[in-house]
């Protein structure tokens, strides 16, 4: 393996897999919006439930991010959702929601261990995306069932 051969001593700290989404809706036409109702239709609820909460001043929303950091003792994951808003401080005008999951260790893991533990990463990712999203969604990204 190259790898091996250059970083036989280990220069490396952190091993990681980040997977960053952008659900871009901008398609989709509506005259005026209410963020929670319209994300609500693709993205869990368990991760919008802040849009609910100022449901009444969803006119003057700038952005709402959130932040989840698991620790399943051999590796982190931290993932951030939410409608980061590109123009921010602008109010929000674009139908874009973000998922941003980073998978990593960063205990110096023997090179070895890389292939099991990124492909653990990859696992652990993909189960936090299939939940944070409904079936509306699938459906819209051309997702087919074949159960």
């Amino acid at each position: 393996m190259a790898f091996k051969m250059y970083y036989n001593k280990p220069l490396y700290r952190l091993l990681g897999l980040r997977y960053v989404y952008q659900i871009d809706m901008s398609d989709i036409k509506t005259k005026s919006i209410n963020w929670a109702s319209f994300w609500n239709k693709y993205i869990a609820h368990e991760l919008i439930s802040p849009l609910f909460f100022i449901k009444d001043n969803n006119s003057e929303l700038s952005r709402q991010m959130s932040t989840i950091v698991l620790n399943y003792d051999e590796f982190l994951i931290r993932f951030l959702f939410g409608i980061h808003n590109e123009d921010f401080p602008s109010q929000i005008s674009r139908k874009k929601f973000i998922l941003d999951i980073d998978v990593y260790c960063d205990t110096g893991p023997e090179y070895h261990e890389f292939e099991d533990l990124l492909e653990r990463f990859m696992l652990e990712a993909n189960v936090l995306f299939e939940k944070s999203i409904k079936q509306s969604l699938r459906l819209k990204m051309g997702v087919v069932d074949n159960e």
